[in-house]
C-alpha cells in the first residue's frame, strides 16, 4: 500500500519510525498524516504529535493542513461499521517551513520551526472544524 506507520506508543520506535518517514518526504514520496494519531467520539482536535512538522522542517516541505468534518458520526470508534453520512473537506493554504524561519534563516533550530508549523497548523485547522480545542 506504500503506507509508513509510526508507532505512538514505543517511543523509541516511534522516533526510528519519524526517521524513515523524512526519509520517506526527501526521496520525493507524498505523505498523508494525521498529527493527532488516535480517532475519538469526543469532539475536538486532540494534542498534535510533532512528527508531521519535525518532517516539514527538515526537509522543507510544506504542510497543507485539512479538515475532515463528519467522520465521527459515520465512522465510530469501537466499529468497523461505518454509517450513513455526510463529510465536509476543507483544503487550506500550504504553510512553507521557510515562513516560519528568522530572515537569516540559521538562528532558529529545526524544532523552533517545527514548533511554529505546529501552531499554524492548529489554528488553521481549529478555524473550520468548528470544535473546540483539547490540547492542554
Amino acid at each position: 500500500m506504500g503506507t509508513e506507520f509510526v508507532e505512538r506508543f514505543d517511543r523509541q520506535k516511534g522516533v526510528a519510525d519519524a526517521d524513515k518517514v523524512t526519509a520517506a518526504a526527501q526521496h520525493g514520496k507524498t505523505l498523508l498524516i494525521f498529527p493527532e494519531g488516535t480517532f475519538s467520539r469526543v469532539p475536538g482536535l486532540l494534542p498534535f504529535y510533532m512528527g508531521a512538522f519535525k518532517t516539514a522542517a527538515e526537509t522543507n516541505l510544506p504542510i497543507v493542513p485539512v479538515v475532515i468534518r463528519g467522520t465521527r458520526s459515520i465512522l465510530r470508534p469501537d466499529t468497523w461499521f461505518p454509517r450513513r453520512g455526510n463529510i465536509a473537506v476543507t483544503i487550506t493554504p500550504s504553510l512553507h517551513p521557510h515562513d516560519f524561519r528568522t530572515p537569516d534563516g540559521n538562528s532558529e533550530s529545526i524544532w523552533d520551526t517545527a514548533q511554529k508549523l505546529k501552531e499554524a497548523s492548529r489554528k488553521e485547522m481549529l478555524n473550520h472544524t468548528h470544535e473546540p480545542d483539547l490540547s492542554p
